[in-house]
C-alpha cells in the first residue's frame, strides 16, 4: 500500500494547483469583465489536464500492481 502513496499525492497536488489556477483566473477575469468564452476555454483546458492526470495515475497504479515499480530502470 505504501507504493501507491507517492503517485496519489502527486496527482492530488497537480489537481489542486490546476484548481487554484482556474480560481485565480476566474477572480482576475471577473474584475476585468472579459468575455465569458475565455472562462469556458480556461475551464475546458483545466478539465482536460485533470483528466490527463487521472489517466496517468490509473496507468501508474496498474504498473505498480503488475510489479513494475521501477519503470525508469528499463531505459
Amino acid at each position: 500500500m505504501n507504493k501507491y502513496i507517492a503517485p496519489v499525492l502527486s496527482a492530488c497536488a497537480v489537481v489542486l494547483l490546476v484548481a487554484a489556477y482556474v480560481v485565480f483566473w476566474f477572480v482576475v477575469l471577473d474584475k476585468a469583465e472579459i468575455l465569458g468564452i475565455l472562462k469556458i476555454v480556461i475551464t475546458v483546458a483545466a478539465v482536460l489536464v485533470i483528466c490527463g492526470i487521472g489517466a496517468a495515475l490509473f496507468s501508474r497504479i496498474r504498473e505498480l500492481k503488475r510489479g513494475q515499480e521501477d519503470d525508469i530502470g528499463k531505459y
